[in-house]
């Protein structure tokens, strides 16, 4: 099971992107812990769950300008919800990762 491949529709159980977009937010205000944000999503906390958590987690932390990341992260999450999204997940964290320098 893949994070990011629940998020895109692609692996059960489906994860809605913008409640779990709600929850990464409230999550970078401090109004929940990682655990609980694992918990409510059945998010696995070893391998590539945790990855895919991880680079999203860990980019808003290093963030130079974390309401850019955000903002990155929540366009990546409105194309998902397309039936015509086409990106790879290397190409999502790339995004990130992108986001995560600032551009």
């Amino acid at each position: 099971m893949a994070l990011l491949d629940r998020l895109k529709g692609d692996e059960e159980p489906e994860i809605a992107v913008h409640q779990f977009y709600a929850h990464l937010v409230g999550l970078a205000d401090g109004q929940l812990t990682r655990s609980e944000l694992e918990t409510l999503f059945n998010i696995g906390t070893t391998g590539v769950d945790k990855t895919q958590l991880d680079v999203m987690i860990n980019g808003y932390t290093a963030a130079a300008d974390k309401g850019r990341y955000l903002t990155a992260v929540h366009a990546i999450f409105m194309l998902i919800e397309h039936d015509d999204f086409t990106l790879s997940n290397g190409q999502i964290t790339s995004w990130l990762s992108a986001a995560e320098a600032a551009y």
